[in-house]
Order: structure tokens, then C-alpha cells, then sequence
């Protein structure tokens, strides 16, 4: 890569997340990384060199403004944390995800 650009990938401590996180940091981004899991987070962002290592909860607005504000502007964003299973309403049974039908309205 010519110069250098930044990536913020939610859901990049563990799974297709990290390999993401991966294959962006081998290709030259400047990594900031977003997790629910803090040990995995600390363990991805010291392999990755990560410039910005954020933990918290996708499902949790004050959270995610909390990270937009330390993070700023990036070149690409990659919103991948499987939040389904930390927000009320949205259940996994098998293969499928669930939504109640009141969940949709919020």
C-alpha cells in the first residue's frame, strides 16, 4: 500500500472478525479494533499492532458513541460483532435468528 489508511472492524477479537482484522493489518491499515471480549481484545490488538483497541458492547449506544468519539474518521469500517444475542428480543434457535415482532418497532 502506497499510504497508509485506517480500519475499524467491530467483532475483531475472535472468528471471521479477526481474520478480517488480519488480513486488513497485512495489508497496511492502521488498526483500531472494537470487542465485547477484553482478554481476546487485548491478545488480537497486541498481535495486530492495533493503533486503537476499544472494548465494549455493539448493542449499547452510549458504547458505540463512545467509540466514534475516540476513534474519528477511518477509511474503512467493517461492522461485524454478532450482536443479536445481547439485544432483548433477538434470539438464535438453531441455525436461524429470531426476532420478536415488538423488537422490529424499537
Amino acid at each position: 500500500m502506497d499510504e497508509s489508511r485506517s480500519a475499524l472492524v467491530t467483532g475483531a477479537a475472535s472468528g471471521i472478525g479477526l481474520a478480517l482484522s488480519t488480513l486488513l493489518s497485512e495489508r497496511g491499515h492502521l488498526m483500531r479494533l472494537f470487542d465485547l471480549d477484553g482478554d481476546a481484545l487485548a491478545v488480537a490488538a497486541t498481535q495486530l499492532d492495533a493503533e486503537i483497541a476499544v472494548t465494549g458492547n455493539v448493542a449499547d449506544p452510549a458504547a458505540m458513541q463512545a467509540l466514534a468519539d475516540r476513534v474519528g474518521a477511518v477509511d474503512l469500517l467493517c461492522l461485524h460483532a454478532d450482536a443479536h444475542e445481547h439485544i432483548a428480543g433477538v434470539e438464535r434457535r438453531g441455525g436461524a435468528v429470531y426476532i420478536e415482532r415488538q423488537s422490529l418497532a424499537r
